[in-house]
C-alpha cells in the first residue's frame, strides 16, 4: 500500500475530537448517494415567509401567492377534488365585520352586511306553497313556515327579471 498504513483509531479518533462546525464551500452541484442530514440547511433562492414547494427534478422554490407567518396561511387560489374539513370557516370582509360564516354544524350565519341575495319585492299571494308547515300571512304581507315544517315545505316563485 505505498508505505500508507490504514488505521481505524485515527478515524475514530476524529470522529470524537473534532467537534468544530465544518462548512464547505463549493460552487456546481453535489452530488451524494447517501443522506444529507444536518442542523440547518438553507436555500439562500427562498423568500421569507413564503411556503417553500418542491418543483420540477426535486427543485426547492416559493410563490408569493403561497404565503405563512404566525399562525395564518394565505394563499391567492385553493383547489379541492374532495372534501374540505375543519373548524368553522369565514368568508368575505372579516376584520370589517362583513362576512358569511359556516359553523361545524353546517349552519350558514351572516354578519354585518353579508347577505345571501337581495331582497326581491313581490306580491305574497304570487307565491306557490307546499307542505302543511307553511302558509302566507296576508295582514303581515309574509311567508311563514311554523315549528312542525320539514324538508318537504317550500315557497316558490317565478321572477323575471328585464
Amino acid at each position: 500500500m505505498n508505505g500508507v498504513k490504514k488505521d481505524s483509531r485515527v478515524k475514530k479518533w476524529i470522529e470524537t475530537n473534532i467537534v468544530t462546525p465544518l462548512q464547505i464551500l463549493m460552487s456546481g452541484n453535489i452530488t451524494t448517494t447517501g443522506t444529507v442530514a444536518g442542523g440547518h440547511i438553507r436555500d439562500i433562492s427562498l423568500t421569507e415567509g413564503r411556503v417553500p414547494v418542491v418543483g420540477f427534478d426535486g427543485q426547492l422554490g416559493d410563490d408569493a401567492d403561497l404565503t405563512f407567518s404566525g399562525d395564518t396561511l394565505s394563499s391567492t387560489n385553493i383547489t379541492s377534488t374532495g372534501q374540505v374539513q375543519g373548524g368553522v370557516a369565514k368568508f368575505g370582509d372579516i376584520s370589517g365585520g362583513n362576512y358569511s360564516e359556516f359553523e361545524t354544524d353546517g349552519t350558514l350565519e351572516f354578519h354585518g352586511n353579508a347577505t345571501v341575495f337581495a331582497d326581491e319585492l313581490g306580491d305574497v299571494t304570487r307565491l306557490k306553497k307546499t307542505g302543511l308547515g307553511v302558509s302566507d300571512n296576508l295582514t303581515e304581507i309574509s311567508v311563514e313556515f311554523t315549528t312542525s315544517a320539514n324538508l318537504s315545505d317550500y315557497v316558490s316563485a317565478n321572477i323575471q327579471f328585464n
